[in-house]
């Protein structure tokens, strides 16, 4: 009987050990933020956007970091409950991205 219960402890444990090696191998560290292997990283600052729930809609706030100027950008944009979110939230990231080109 208790070597049943070993065998089966031991597989159970190795089958543990492997999955996290295998995830600890998929992970890369950069800036304290995990980010997996399959997307190489860009030699470039990219932009940062948040979504805040906030009393009577949302809150959407960019930040980007420009190397050049040494300066960091931050910039909100309110939507109202009554508004279509994805509707409105799509047309913000595009008019975003279309001033900071």
């Amino acid at each position: 009987m208790m070597r049943w219960f070993d065998k089966w402890f031991q597989k159970q444990a190795k089958k543990a050990w492997e999955a996290e090696q295998k995830a600890q191998h998929n992970l890369i560290y950069t800036d304290s933020n995990p980010r997996s292997l399959s997307s190489s990283k860009i030699d470039a600052n990219g932009i940062n956007m948040k979504l805040h729930i906030a009393n009577g809609g949302y809150i959407v706030e960019f930040h980007r970091y420009d190397d050049h100027k040494d300066r960091a950008f931050n910039e909100l944009h309110v939507i109202n409950d009554g508004e279509d979110l994805g509707e409105r939230l799509s047309e913000i990231i595009v008019q975003y991205i279309i001033s900071n080109r």
